[in-house]
Parts: C-alpha cells; sequence; structure tokens
C-alpha cells in the first residue's frame, strides 16, 4: 500500500567528518526495497527516503531490526546481534531511529552510552498505556525527538521533552515516484486509500449515499485491507504502490482520506502522494493536518465524523471539474515546494549533524 507499515528496517550513515551514523526505520517492507526502487515498483531507494541522507555527505547503508515485542522495548534487546555493513551495529556513534517503535529499546539499550535521535508518532495519542509509560521514560534519553505534526510538541513538552532537539519535520514524498498525471480523470470516480486505526471508513460510508445520490454513475474505490461497505457504487482493492498511482490515482476526479481526530496527522502519506500526482484531497482537519493542506487552495478540510460536510466537499469538487483540476496543480506544486523526501532528509540530517 502507500505507506511501509508496521515491521523493521535501517539504515547507517556517516557525517561529513566521517563519524558513523546509524539510522534505524521501523518498516515491514524493506527486504530488498532498493532492489524494487531499482525496478520501479517502490518510490524513493530506502522507506521514507532516508537514502536522501546521501545529499547532504552522508553515506546510508540498510540495516535489518526485527519488530520489537515489550521486554525488548524494555531491555533494548531488540538490537542484539543487529549489523549494518557487515559491522556489529554497537559502537559510540549516533543512531536515528524512524519512529518509538524502534526508539524506545534503543534507548533502553544504548541512551546512555550514544546520542539517539528518535521520531515520535503513536504515543503522543491515546494508545496502550503500557507502551505511552515506556516512551515516557526513555525518550528523555534521546539526543534529539523530531515529530511529524506540530500538535505533538505541546505533548512531549508537557512530559518535559522540549528545546532545540525536539523539533517538527514536516513530512515528505517521493515527488518522482508520484509524479503529476498526464490521463484524464474519470467523472465521479472517488478514491480513499490507507489501512491504520485512525481511517474513519465508518464517516466516509455514511457520506458516500447522499454523494451517489446526485452522481448516480460516481465510483467510490477504497484502497485498504480493511472491511469498508459504503453501498453501492463502492469497492475495495488492494493495490501495491505502481497500481495506486497508475490504476487509482491517474484516473481519479477526487481523493478522501477520512480521519478520526488523531494528533500525530495520520493520513499524511496518502494525502501527500495524491496532491503530488496532482489530485484534489479532501481530508479531515485533524490537528496539524492544515500545516499541510491548505483549505480551500490545495485542498479541503472538514470537521472530524462530518459526513454531511464530506459529502457536501466530494460533491462540490465533482460538480465543479476545473475548481477540482486547478486546486490538484496548486497541490502538487506544494507538495514539491515543502513536502517533498529531499527537504524531509535535508532537516533530519541537519538534526544528525548537530547531535553528532
Amino acid at each position: 500500500m502507500s505507506t511501509p507499515g508496521p515491521g523493521a528496517a535501517g539504515v547507517a550513515t556517516t557525517t561529513p567528518g566521517g563519524t558513523p551514523v546509524q539510522v534505524a526505520v521501523a518498516s515491514a517492507h524493506t527486504a530488498g526495497w532498493p532492489q524494487r526502487h531499482a525496478a520501479g515498483l517502490v518510490p524513493d531507494r530506502f522507506p521514507y527516503g532516508l537514502d536522501r541522507l546521501a545529499e547532504h555527505g552522508l553515506a546510508p547503508e540498510l540495516l535489518g531490526v526485527g519488530p520489537a515485542n515489550p521486554v525488548e522495548r524494555v531491555s533494548g534487546r531488540l538490537l542484539d546481534g543487529m549489523r549494518f555493513g557487515g559491522r556489529s551495529w554497537a559502537g559510540a556513534c549516533p543512531l536515528l531511529t524512524w519512529e518509538e517503535r524502534i526508539g524506545v529499546p534503543a534507548l533502553a539499550s544504548a541512551g546512555r552510552r550514544r546520542p539517539v535521535v528518535s521520531g515520535v508518532v503513536w504515543c503522543t495519542d491515546d494508545g496502550p498505556r503500557a507502551a505511552r509509560a515506556l516512551a515516557r521514560r526513555f525518550l528523555p534519553r534521546a539526543a534529539g525527538l523530531f515529530v511529524l505534526s506540530r500538535a505533538q510538541l505541546p505533548v512531549l513538552g508537557s512530559w518535559g521533552l522540549d528545546g532545540p532537539h525536539v523539533r517538527y519535520v514536516p513530512q515528505g514524498v517521493d515527488t518522482g515516484f508520484w509524479a503529476p498525471r498526464t490521463a484524464d480523470p474519470l467523472p465521479g470516480a472517488v478514491v480513499s486509500v490507507g489501512n491504520d486505526r485512525h481511517r474513519d471508513y465508518a464517516t466516509l460510508a455514511a457520506a458516500w449515499a447522499p454523494v451517489r445520490a446526485a452522481h448516480p454513475g460516481a465510483t467510490l474505490t477504497v484502497a485498504t485491507h480493511r472491511p469498508v461497505d459504503a453501498g453501492e457504487g463502492s469497492r475495495t482493492v488492494q493495490l501495491d504502490h505502481v497500481a495506486l498511482r497508475d490504476e487509482l490515482y491517474a484516473t481519479a476526479s477526487v481523493a478522501v482520506v477520512p480521519l478520526v481526530p488523531n494528533l500525530h496527522c495520520s493520513g499524511l502519506t496518502a494525502t501527500l502522494e495524491a496532491m503530488a500526482v496532482g489530485l484534489p484531497v479532501v481530508t479531515t482537519r485533524t490537528p496539524g493536518m492544515d500545516d499541510y493542506v491548505a483549505d480551500g487552495e490545495t485542498g479541503l478540510l472538514v470537521p472530524p465524523g462530518d459526513a454531511a460536510a464530506l459529502a457536501a466537499a466530494v460533491r462540490g469538487l465533482l460538480e465543479d471539474p476545473q475548481r477540482a483540476a486547478e486546486m490538484g496543480r496548486r497541490g502538487s506544486a506544494r507538495v514539491r515546494e515543502r513536502f517533498s523526501t529531499a527537504r524531509m532528509a535535508a532537516d533530519l540530517a541537519g538534526l544528525l549533524r548537530e547531535v553528532a
């Protein structure tokens, strides 16, 4: 699907001065990722575009890391025996992890012996109490923290985690892979993409009936592993990155990313991918989302759980193809200007250099 999912992987880098830096990335899809990228099957050479750290004097290298269980999160044993470039991961060099499910065991194991920079995604939202407790215990050991949503910063601040090395880093997508589409959209074709628990497919299903009543020929395709029954004219599919781009985004009229309230800006990857190819996007106004979607300019933001507002936004774009096309063009330009993986890697490389 459109985002690397839970699991494991990693990257090793070196600073311009030659100090090795290890970068661990949580992803279930890392095995063979560079080879699949070379074949044109996935975006960016490494998940999340961390291969682009090489554009800033670093030297990325994949490191395999297995998924952490609760004992490993406490003990730090997750990284035991992991190797990169034929060498053990252990040492004094800095380590960057994409998110706290790898960051917490890294900090438990090495946070007092080496600088660790970790992304923070899930623990600022309500979730398992044990996971939040572990995050609050070990994240203070980090040399630096980054979030993809500004709305997470006050939560971290309430935990005593603030300062110059706790910062917002805008997420990016591969704007080469998600290139502006050239095909004409199919009238009434609506798409939605995503698997995580913060997708609000119940509200999307409730909104679809009035959309379909106003546009009897409209179709809704939801690319997800989750069960979604929106009624007549809807279907669910499971697609890889290429099919998502070439079969779904290429000819859709509108992309919808419905969300339940969350602080970490769930749905960002799908939103930015759709914008990058030139699709007008309707998404939920969750905290932090307006940093990415300019309401009325590059997309439309609707209140959480408001099926009537969601339906009205989709109908409005279907009824005004010229407005939808212009919104898609502006969204594509905005992603290239502000939300590419190249730009995100530059921000992360700067943070790594500071703590290295």
